[in-house]
């Protein structure tokens, strides 16, 4: 299903551009139903990691998953990529609204 790569790689993509973590919450399929439409594909995404919840992250069938985030890899997600650096700089084109001052030490 191209939708699911598109979603995965989405997904994936979100965590290292924002250097966050990402919830993304899909509806499911009912059980009985093997040929839904419904994606589902829920995850939390971390950056290096990949997508986390093991009950629903390949499937479209309806589940709730409990994970740990492990914000370290956020942090170093934040030290490689520069993110927050790239946007407080003087080239960047968007304005900069963010009041914490997204310095990682």
């Amino acid at each position: 299903m191209s939708e699911k790569l598109f979603l995965e790689s989405t997904i994936t993509t979100r965590t290292f551009e924002n250097t966050c973590a990402v919830v993304f919450v899909n509806a499911g399929a009912p059980p009985d139903n093997e040929n839904s439409m419904y994606a589902g594909l829920s995850r939390v995404g971390l950056p290096f990691v990949g997508g986390l919840g093991d009950e629903t992250k390949d499937t479209n069938k309806e589940g709730m998953s409990v994970v740990e985030i492990d914000m370290e890899m956020v942090e170093e997600a934040e030290k490689n990529y520069k993110v927050r650096a790239d946007i407080e700089g003087e080239g960047w084109h968007y304005t900069y609204r963010h009041q914490g001052g997204g310095k990682v030490e």
